[in-house]
């Protein structure tokens, strides 16, 4: 993604953020505050010699790998540009926060992670942080697209997670969260949770 496109995004996510009332843009805001610090301690750990920023997929969830005999590809490149090493092991981990295995989900991906590329423990600890910033662009981006006439009326049933949210009943999920406002302010509550634990 280019520049531009990276604006384009901005400026919408600050639309969408103008829509919610003051206590649901609350834990968004303070989220985003937590990212910015975290950027800069990165930002720093840069300047002396580590390496934190670089090319990053930045769409890297189990949707978009593909698995053959003993080899995994990632695929779906559109979002790819220059950013935060952190933030692709962020986005596979949101995609199972509510995974009755994520511990050991999250400490097999670290270890496998660790033998490709150093992470320290101060790096680590920046982790949940950019969990939170993914779940809060997931919101966002439903609150764009659940509308576009392009998804059609079964979406919401072809995107179906295994285990919703946040505690939501399946039905909640594959209709009440996508009709009305559940689903975002459910996924700024999990995004306010990622936010206190960081």
């Amino acid at each position: 993604a280019d520049r531009g496109d990276f604006r384009k995004r901005g400026q919408r996510a600050r639309e969408l953020l103008d829509a919610l009332s003051p206590a649901e843009a609350a834990p968004v805001l303070e989220t985003l505050a937590r990212v910015r610090e975290a950027e800069a301690t990165l930002r720093r750990n840069a300047a002396a010699g580590q390496p934190t920023f670089g090319l990053i997929h930045a769409d890297l969830h189990y949707h978009n790998l593909l698995f053959a005999r003993d080899t995994v590809k990632a695929i779906d490149f559109d979002d790819c540009g220059f950013g935060p090493h952190l933030y692709d092991p962020a986005v596979m981990l949101s995609e199972v926060l509510n995974w009755p295995n994520y511990a050991p989900l999250r400490n097999a991906l670290l270890t496998g992670y660790r033998r490709v590329r150093p992470l320290a423990s101060e790096h680590e600890a920046l982790l949940d942080t950019f969990i939170a910033l993914r779940t809060i662009q997931d919101a966002l981006w439903v609150l764009e697209w659940r509308v576009h006439p392009a998804l059609g009326p079964d979406w919401p049933l072809s995107h179906s997670p295994s285990r919703p949210p946040c505690g939501m009943t399946r039905d909640a999920w594959t209709h009440d969260a996508w009709t009305h406002d559940a689903l975002p302010h459910c996924l700024y509550a999990d995004a306010r949770k990622r936010y206190h634990r960081a």
